[in-house]
């Protein structure tokens, strides 16, 4: 019989912001992982893109950016169990 995880453990990007305005994301100098209920997630696939290399670090973009912040604006409207 499949069960479905209830939890997940995730470790978290640092949002940063871009030369452009343009929200990136890169892996913060302190890890920030916690465990996360799963009826509180995304689960749809995301690709990071390189964007840009400064000072030494390098900082991602995702193209579901927009898509994502949509929702999540509709989530915090509407509630969770409207999703």
């Amino acid at each position: 019989m499949d069960q479905q995880a209830e939890e997940a453990e995730f470790k978290f990007l640092s949002r940063k912001s871009g030369i452009d305005g343009e929200i990136c994301w890169d892996w913060p100098t302190i890890e920030d992982r916690d465990i996360v209920d799963t009826a509180n997630c995304f689960w749809d696939p995301a690709l990071a893109n390189l964007k840009s290399a400064r000072r030494g670090r390098s900082y991602f973009v995702f193209e579901e950016q927009d898509k994502v912040q949509e929702k999540f604006a509709f989530l915090q409207k509407y509630g969770l169990h409207n999703g």
